[in-house]
């Protein structure tokens, strides 16, 4: 196996990229109706993509696309603050190395690797941590005060570690059901 994403991986990397993030607005809007469902998104969108995500891997199973995908995914939830960028980053280097140690080929380290990369979609609520006045007051421009005032009597700062390890958790959930359907359905199909 060559090492280097050719450019028929690079395409795929991209196009694979845009579905996830399609995928990634779509949660976000879909959990943001309610403040409860808001806080479960990174444990949600972990579930919900998954199977695209194990799909992802196995078409293009080669070192620097888990960051190419985070990269683009950190971007997208960059609008207000700097934080989730560098977050997914993060999340999306651990979830490589996870992947590598298998040769981007071991389904338990994918799964594993997925969990680790899916921390990330808690990443615009970092700014709990850093600067919670200037996201409340964000949020109360998209959603309203009553929303606010619920989501921050649900928020408190320690929160963040709940979020993270919900989002872990997700992941694995997503991971294990991409994992049987890549055996299922896409190896069936003669997509993998």
């Amino acid at each position: 196996m060559k090492k280097k994403l050719s450019t028929k991986e690079l395409i795929l990397a991209g196009a694979f990229g845009a579905i996830f993030v399609v995928g990634l607005i779509a949660m976000a809007v879909i959990t943001g109706f309610t403040p409860i469902t808001f806080l479960m998104v990174a444990f949600l969108t972990g579930i919900v993509l998954g199977p695209i995500y194990m799909l992802y891997i196995n078409k293009v199973p080669k070192r620097g696309a888990i960051l190419i995908l985070a990269a683009l995914c950190g971007l997208v939830m960059s609008s207000t603050s700097f934080y989730p960028l560098l977050f997914s980053l993060i999340c999306g280097l651990a979830a490589e190395v996870t992947s590598g140690l298998g040769n981007f080929e071991s389904s338990k380290h994918n799964m594993l690797g997925y969990g680790f990369f899916s921390g990330m979609f808690m990443g615009p609520f970092l700014s709990i941590l850093f600067a919670k006045d200037a996201f409340l007051k964000s949020m109360t421009q998209y959603y309203g005060e009553a929303y606010v005032e619920k989501f921050a009597s649900l928020a408190p700062e320690g929160i963040i570690l709940i979020l993270i390890l919900s989002g872990f958790i997700g992941g694995l959930i997503g991971g294990v059901l991409g994992n049987k359907a890549l055996k299922h359905h896409f190896k069936r199909a003669g997509i993998v």
